[in-house]
C-alpha cells in the first residue's frame, strides 16, 4: 500500500505529513500578467480618430434646451393669469394632506405629538410601577381584583395598599 495515496475523502494520508512537515516554499518571483505586456510607449496617451464632420448631440443639455426654448409653444392653449391661480396641486395617495387640513395639523403639530408621546410614556411607566408593586410587595394581597363595575373601590384598595407599603418602608428604614 502506497502511503502517499489519499483517503477516502481527499485528504492526504497522515503519514505523509509526518514524512515532510515543512511544505517547499518558491524561491523566485516572478511577476504574472493576466493580459498582454504593454508595447507602446506609457507615457503618451492614446489619440481618437478625428471626425470628418461636427455630429451635434442628439440630446442637449437641459440649459441648452431651456435657452433656445424661452416660452414652451402650445398653439391651442394661451394660459391665463386666473386660470393659474385657482388651481390647486395634485394631491398624490402617499403624500401628505393638503396644508390648511384638519388631518395635515393632525400629523404636522409638535404640540400634538409632544402631549402623545409625553401621555404613552406616563402610562408604560405606571404600567411598570403597578406590576412591579404586585409581584414584589408584600401588601399585593389587599389589592382588590379588577372589576369594571366599581373601578373607584379598585383603586382606592390600590393606594391603600401603596400606602401601608410605603409605610413599612419608612419603617425599616428608620431602625
Amino acid at each position: 500500500m502506497n502511503r502517499l495515496l489519499p483517503l477516502r475523502w481527499g485528504l492526504p494520508s497522515p503519514i505523509s505529513a509526518f514524512k515532510n512537515p515543512t511544505p517547499k516554499l518558491r524561491t523566485s518571483i516572478h511577476p504574472r500578467y493576466y493580459s498582454k505586456p504593454p508595447t507602446s510607449d506609457p507615457t503618451t496617451s492614446p489619440r481618437l480618430a478625428k471626425p470628418t464632420r461636427y455630429t451635434p448631440p442628439s440630446h442637449p443639455s437641459r440649459s441648452d434646451f431651456t435657452r433656445t426654448r424661452a416660452t414652451p409653444q402650445f398653439p391651442l392653449h394661451t394660459p391665463s393669469s386666473s386660470s393659474s391661480n385657482t388651481k390647486s396641486p395634485a394631491h398624490y395617495p402617499t403624500t401628505l394632506p393638503p396644508p390648511g387640513t384638519f388631518s395635515h395639523w393632525f400629523l404636522t403639530s409638535r404640540r400634538l405629538h409632544f402631549y402623545l408621546s409625553l401621555g404613552i410614556l406616563t402610562t408604560l411607566a405606571a404600567i411598570a410601577s403597578v406590576t412591579n408593586f404586585l409581584r414584589t410587595s408584600p401588601y399585593a394581597k389587599l389589592v382588590p381584583e379588577w372589576r369594571w363595575s366599581n373601578p373607584r373601590e379598585c383603586v382606592g384598595g390600590f393606594v391603600d395598599a401603596v400606602k401601608m407599603h410605603w409605610e413599612n418602608e419608612s419603617r425599616v428604614k428608620e431602625r
